[in-house]
């Protein structure tokens, strides 16, 4: 079945197919131990290997082993020493990672997500779950759809006691994966990329509702049940076909927006200042590929330092990131202004806008313009402290 986002995910070279297929293997491993009543140390290793692609291994991971504990519950016996080991197994292959981070960057996880996540909150951002509902919408109606019912008879099948064993874990992972989000990781920019991985499992879902209402209508001996099963397979194709098709378009334009925004910005640069050796900005990609020059990532991706200056107060973390850019040789900064309204509101002063680069319809930037600024440090105090300045 077609599933665009996943589609543009593939063809974006990111990580989040291969978390996709190793989640995959993970519940198909899943579901044979449920059959045989038996523990295999491979989904141990399985998760393993999944932890060193995504962090969302580590919610999948307690799932499954609570799962499993709940489902062979009657044949512990046997299980317990192997499940024990599968975690074993799981801890030493998930344990480099963090550590590398740790020892590198003073914090478990990598830069790339603890500068999109933030701090956790104590209560949920309805806003991401509202955005994240509609990509799905839009992503294929007819699925949300069916997966929407089959939520339902899940929620009340679960009331009575008679919860399909083979879709436990299946389920609490689509329910769970963007509640827990929703606190940690509210994150729903580019296409929803971090929800992406439920995308198999939300058709499977929808599938096995689907399967049922066939199921029901012929047991019903529904007289048009031939035509009513051929025309929601029909319509799932055509609607999942589509889908593919508008983001291979997506994907285009997406590749169109960097080209013509960030694409320029590096030429212009390559053009103009030559001689320059450094340059701040918050979106390295394509600008650090074409002017193999050293950056400060102002957002701390790449760049670790920045992170323990977003942990001050505005004004002190600014003055902090300055002085850490000057003393990178940073003399120009490429920004979208809007991320950094702080910065925007007491420092523009000592800014000249120098270039920039507008897109006409954004599909995927930061912002619809990036801005090109050199940096006048004999306009920065930075041992000026800025009055009636409010903190973090």
């Amino acid at each position: 079945m077609a599933a665009g986002r996943l589609l543009w995910s593939s063809l974006s070279g990111m990580e989040i197919t291969l978390f996709v297929l190793l989640s995959i293997l993970i519940i198909s491993s899943h579901l044979k131990e449920i059959s045989t009543g038996k523990v295999s140390l491979l989904t141990g290793v399985l998760l393993g290997v999944a932890a060193n692609t995504r962090p969302e291994t580590y919610l999948l991971a307690g799932l499954y082993y609570l799962t499993t504990l709940y489902l062979l519950r009657g044949k512990l016996k046997g299980n317990f020493p192997k499940l024990v080991l599968s975690g074993v197994i799981f801890v030493l292959l998930l344990l480099p990672y963090p550590l590398f981070s740790y020892m590198h960057t003073g914090g478990f996880l990598p830069n790339t997500y603890e500068g999109q996540v933030g701090a956790a909150k104590y209560i949920p951002s309805i806003k991401f779950l509202k955005e994240s509902a509609k990509i799905f919408i839009k992503d294929n109606f007819v699925i949300f759809v069916l997966w929407g019912i089959s939520a339902v008879y899940f929620i009340y099948a679960a009331f009575r006691k008679k919860v399909d064993k083979n879709f436990l874990l299946l389920n609490l992972w689509i329910f769970l994966l963007p509640l827990v989000s929703s606190f940690i990781a509210p994150n729903w920019r580019h296409h929803g990329r971090y929800l992406i991985p439920l995308i198999p499992f939300i058709n499977i879902s929808a599938i096995y509702i689907l399967r049922k209402l066939h199921a029901y209508y012929e047991a019903k001996s529904y007289k048009r049940f031939t035509l009513f099963r051929k025309a929601t397979i029909a319509i799932i194709l055509v609607v999942s076909i589509n889908s593919g098709v508008l983001f291979a378009a997506v994907l285009g334009w997406n590749v169109e927006n960097i080209n013509n925004q960030q694409g320029k910005i590096a030429e212009w640069l390559n053009e103009n200042l030559p001689g320059e050796t450094a340059f701040g900005m918050n979106d390295i990609g394509i600008i650090t590929l074409k002017t193999k020059k050293y950056v400060v990532d102002m957002a701390g991706l790449v760049t670790p330092e920045v992170f323990s200056f977003q942990k001050m107060s505005y004004e002190d973390g600014t003055k902090a990131l300055f002085k850490f850019l000057k003393a990178k040789g940073v003399n120009y900064i490429i920004i979208y202004p809007d991320w950094f309204e702080y910065i925007m509101a007491n420092y523009s002063g000592a800014f000249t806008r120098v270039h920039s680069e507008k897109l006409e319809k954004n599909t995927i930037c930061g912002g619809i313009e990036m801005m090109v600024y050199k940096i006048n440090w004999d306009k920065i105090d930075l041992n000026k402290k800025i009055p009636g300045q409010n903190t973090n």
